[in-house]
């Protein structure tokens, strides 16, 4: 089987728009806004918004690179050209389906608007896709730290705006705000017909995990590097058939795991536990999808026969359930023509 992997029709369930700008981009922006950044020192430059080799591994220093990229999205003109870029870059790398995460309450604290919001990312959705054969589909992040009116807003700005292609909430940031704090939210958003992902065991332990799939009713999970710690987290997603959606160079990363080989993927795998494979931060972690198959062939040893499983298993668990059959069909088709 051709492991050329850029050539593969690829999915990405879990890319963030704030963590997947490019660094022209991120430049040009920073010099508008006045920025104050080393603009004259390329290295020190980029090492203020990418994943260096001298950075320590830790999810605090991570995100921290998230600082200055939050500065940059001013008004709704960015935000579509930016949410452009973003799809573009993942049809570019071959992906026929991305799931792009946004951060609502960030946006808001921007000054634009709720409906400035959507029509922008979906300016920018359908010019990429009227260029580029690629579908999309937008999730809405929940700031897990901020009070519970900002996660009730979020979860109401989702649902008012399901018709326009948010289809999904997420819990991102801190996990030491577990998810049992979100209950009723997430109540609220599925009941409303939205789908349900959550970034769980990855900077805190399984049991966060456990809480995201029976309390909030997660149908995936973000990250779950720690699936494997204890509390049974391992066998609930196995009997709740939740996805995992795994970054692999950023779980390494964030120091949510030590060293790549650590990684849980091939052990969820055999016990039959549906994973899948995604950048995260591209930008920040200086990656494409197309490396993160790279990384689970040649690094985990992952057969290209394994990962077409994957990737076919990963069509049936995205949040537009309707581009299923045709998403399976174009990764039938490549590999028949192989």
């Amino acid at each position: 089987m051709n492991n050329s992997f850029y050539h593969w029709p690829k999915i990405d369930l879990h890319r963030h728009l704030e963590g997947s700008m490019r660094i022209e981009t991120i430049r040009e922006l920073a010099m508008r806004e006045k920025l104050d950044l080393p603009y004259g020192d390329e290295e020190a430059f980029n090492a203020e918004f990418r994943v260096i080799e001298s950075d320590e591994r830790t999810l605090v220093r991570f995100i921290s690179k998230f600082i200055w990229l939050r500065k940059l999205i001013a008004d709704k003109e960015v935000l579509a050209r930016l949410t452009y870029e973003v799809v573009e870059d993942a049809a570019l790398d071959n992906v026929k389906y991305v799931e792009v995460r946004f951060n609502h309450y960030h946006l808001m604290k921007r000054g634009i608007a709720e409906e400035d919001i959507v029509k922008a990312l979906n300016e920018g959705i359908d010019l990429a896709r009227k260029r580029y054969d690629i579908e999309v589909g937008l999730i809405c992040g929940i700031s897990r730290e901020l009070p519970a009116e900002c996660a009730d807003s979020t979860v109401d700005f989702a649902v008012r705006y399901m018709d326009q292609g948010i289809v999904a909430v997420d819990l991102m940031n801190d996990e030491r705000y577990a998810p049992e704090l979100f209950v009723r939210q997430y109540e609220k958003a599925r009941a409303a017909g939205l789908h349900a992902t959550v970034h769980a065991g990855e900077a805190a332990g399984p049991i966060n995990i456990v809480n995201a799939i029976q309390l909030l009713g997660a149908e995936r999970i973000g990250h779950g590097s720690h699936i494997f710690w204890g509390e049974d987290a391992d066998k609930v997603a196995l009997d709740h058939n939740t996805m995992i959606e795994c970054c692999l160079s950023s779980n390494v990363q964030t120091g949510a795991i030590s060293d790549i080989h650590e990684h849980p993927i091939n052990g969820m795998r055999e016990l039959g536990i549906p994973v899948s494979i995604n950048t995260d931060d591209p930008g920040v972690s200086d990656i494409s999808l197309t490396n993160e198959y790279h990384v689970a062939s040649e690094v985990l040893g992952i057969s290209p026969e394994a990962l077409k499983g994957i990737l076919l298993n990963t069509a049936d668990h995205i949040f537009r359930p309707e581009l299923t059959g045709m998403l399976k069909n174009k990764i039938e088709t490549y590999f028949n023509q192989q």
